[in-house]
């Protein structure tokens, strides 16, 4: 009694069309709390700087280009790739090899099924909008959107480009075949299996291993420290 009482629940940003809810008892929770906590706070706002930001940290400098920094068989599959998903390299060939990566994995979503609109942080985010909904309507962030994309994409190149050499490593039907079940794992609880599936490059890859540091482990520090304060 009278200690700040929290809930934590973990987010998963692309779903399946068909997952567009949230279980009984985390809305229940929602409905308990006085402020929503995300990376994010503002979504929509987010969105609108995704260009500049882009264009800040995720655009390779001067006039270097995709095929400056790839051997010729990394680039085939790169163009490859992402003819797959319906993009050319000629107009790609401007931004980092992690931009890449992260085009060709949510490109590759995308075609199968899954979307951003049923993300558990956007189901969140919109009950925060909606005033007839119970529950907070402010939703605080643990990052910056400008701090989240420098931690994406202003990364050492060598790092840049064993993302990218890793989202190539899986035909498309695997690494769907990996996002499902890691989708699966996480909507049963599975925490153990969601973390051995995240984690299973970095035991294969040292670069694997310390761009999940960067961008996944170390940014999670930084937030739950945030978020500790917030309390």
């Amino acid at each position: 009694p009278g200690q700040p009482r929290a809930w934590l629940y973990g987010s998963f940003h692309l779903r399946r069309a068909a997952d567009g809810h949230l279980p009984a008892a985390a809305i229940s929770a929602f409905e308990a709390a006085d402020v929503l906590v995300m990376e994010l706070g503002d979504l929509d706002a987010a969105g609108r700087q995704a260009a500049v930001l882009m264009a800040k940290y995720g655009v390779l400098p001067g006039d270097t280009r995709l095929q400056d920094l790839l051997d010729d068989e990394l680039l085939a599959k790169t163009e490859t790739a992402l003819r797959s998903v319906g993009l050319a390299l000629a107009p790609m060939s401007h931004f980092r090899p992690s931009v890449i990566s992260v085009m060709l994995t949510v490109g590759q979503a995308t075609k199968a099924g899954f979307v951003s609109t049923t993300g558990v942080d956007r189901l969140f985010f919109e009950r925060t909008q909606d005033p007839s909904s119970p529950g907070p309507s402010v939703s605080i962030g643990l990052e910056t959107a400008d701090e989240q994309m420098r931690a994406l994409f202003a990364i050492p190149e060598a790092l840049q480009v064993a993302t990218l050499q890793d989202a190539l490593s899986r035909t498309e039907d695997e690494a769907i075949a990996l996002l499902s079940e890691l989708l699966d794992a996480y909507h049963r609880g599975d925490a153990t299996r969601v973390v051995e599936i995240t984690e299973e490059a970095a035991h294969e890859d040292p670069a694997m291993a310390a761009y999940l540091e960067r961008i996944l482990y170390g940014r999670n520090r930084a937030m739950a420290e945030r978020l500790v304060a917030m309390l």
